[in-house]
């Protein structure tokens, strides 16, 4: 039995429990300037957890690896807020530290997942719209990403008739 296990072990290359990137993107976040207000700061936060969330459904992106995911999900959340929340000089300084301080990691590397989580997302929200629309009873709320008067929204979720949140809708490439 422990010589079968140290095979497994090995086949696996003992990555047993491996960091998520959800995880990555934590330790990402805390490379925030520090000039990033906290709410703006949170509102990224969620939409790249969401994000990774999402990602757990693609075979393709179960492959990739997930600091990539990570970095990924929050380039995006980023370019969905507007330039007064999250100036464009801010921006760049928080690439140049994922760079510095993440050995070989850079930000063009990721675009094909960002594509492909872009996808996720806009797939994940019209599925839960078509929901509504079929006339089950789901609420959803959206809300303002930054303090600024953008217009720009966040999805926030799903909540049934029950007010439990939903988890997100599984979706696949075929």
């Amino acid at each position: 039995i422990v010589e079968m296990e140290k095979h497994i072990l090995d086949g696996l290359q003992w990555r047993t429990h491996g960091p998520t990137a959800l995880t990555f993107v934590e330790h990402f976040m805390s490379l925030l300037p520090c000039s990033v207000d906290d709410s703006v700061a949170a509102a990224i936060m969620e939409q790249a957890r969401y994000q990774t969330e999402l990602a757990v459904c693609d075979y393709d992106l179960v492959q990739k690896k997930p600091s990539e995911i990570g970095l990924a999900a929050i380039l995006n959340a980023m370019e969905s807020l507007d330039g007064v929340s999250m100036p464009l000089n801010t921006r760049k300084c928080f690439v140049s530290m994922i760079e510095e301080y993440c050995d070989g990691m850079r930000c063009e590397s990721v675009s094909n997942i960002r594509e492909c989580l872009e996808m996720l997302l806009t797939s994940a929200v019209g599925a839960s719209i078509e929901r509504v629309m079929e006339g089950r009873v789901f609420e959803f709320s959206k809300g303002q990403m930054s303090s600024g008067s953008s217009g720009e929204e966040e999805w926030r979720g799903i909540r049934s008739d029950n007010g439990e949140e939903s988890s997100p809708v599984c979706v696949s490439r075929h």
